[in-house]
């Protein structure tokens, strides 16, 4: 019989039949007792690696000049974004999840030009825009679900849908789905949160602003899905207001100060 790993030759001995019956539960039992500890590991190491992420992430905003629950708001964006889109579940999940990486190429930008509080001049542009492909090259190739998404928003989250966008100016369908989640996302935290050279809009003022770039920053059907959960949007705003932290601040588990 496929699958036999033992077998009781006739006749039938009771005290033998009992004893190999005992020994094949107690395998069962190790057996489901080891697969119960892989999967607890698992978990922890999938867990281990999402601090990770997120903890690189507030380090970035960190240089930036300070802590604040942008990792938390960019994720849930994401996640509302991808369940509007009809995406499978654990698809929004894993995106959600890799969003944070998103702006880590930051960290190869200047500091001088991440915390200035006037515009940037066209010289600091340029250093800027060569986010995209140092996030990329931090995160790496990877085999890693994960990694891959995250490194495909970093790179590819300011191509635009009409090919104006870089760092490769990607157009259209070419922008991975990602990148185009990414870059409606990105865009209302930037409009909705403070800046060092503006001050916040409204979340329907940045709705406005994104549905008037449809079909030439955004792609049109993003675009349409953001519109049917705007007002969710502002709710995680409100919900992950900014307050500067310390930069030991790293549990992620703790509830929002309100």
């Amino acid at each position: 019989m496929a699958g036999a790993v033992d077998y009781i030759t006739k006749p039938l001995s009771a005290p033998i039949t009992l004893l190999r019956v005992r020994t094949q539960l107690a395998l069962v039992n190790q057996r489901r007792a080891l697969e119960d500890q892989i999967h607890e590991r698992t978990e922890e190491l999938h867990e281990t690696r999402l601090q990770l992420i997120r903890g690189l992430a507030r380090a970035m905003e960190y240089r930036e000049g300070g802590i604040t629950q942008r990792v938390l708001r960019v994720s849930e964006y994401v996640q509302l974004l991808s369940e509007a889109l009809g995406l499978k579940g654990k698809v929004c999940e894993l995106l959600s999840r890799a969003a944070p990486l998103y702006g880590v190429g930051k960290m190869g930008v200047p500091e001088h030009i991440l915390t200035k509080a006037e515009a940037l001049n066209d010289r600091e542009w340029t250093e800027m825009r060569k986010h995209p492909e140092i996030g990329a090259q931090i995160i790496g190739e990877h085999k890693d679900p994960l990694l891959g998404q995250a490194r495909i928003m970093a790179l590819t989250h300011h191509e635009r849908w009409d090919g104006t966008g870089y760092p490769a100016k990607l157009k259209g369908e070419a922008i991975p789905v990602p990148g185009r989640i990414m870059a409606v996302a990105d865009a209302f935290e930037a409009m909705t949160s403070t800046q060092r050279h503006r001050s916040p809009i409204s979340a329907m003022g940045a709705a406005k602003k994104i549905a008037a770039d449809s079909g030439k920053q955004f792609d049109p059907k993003i675009v349409s899905a953001f519109m049917k959960v705007v007002k969710q949007f502002d709710e995680v705003r409100a919900r992950h207001k900014d307050e500067l932290e310390g930069i030991h601040d790293l549990d992620f588990g703790a509830p929002a100060k309100k």
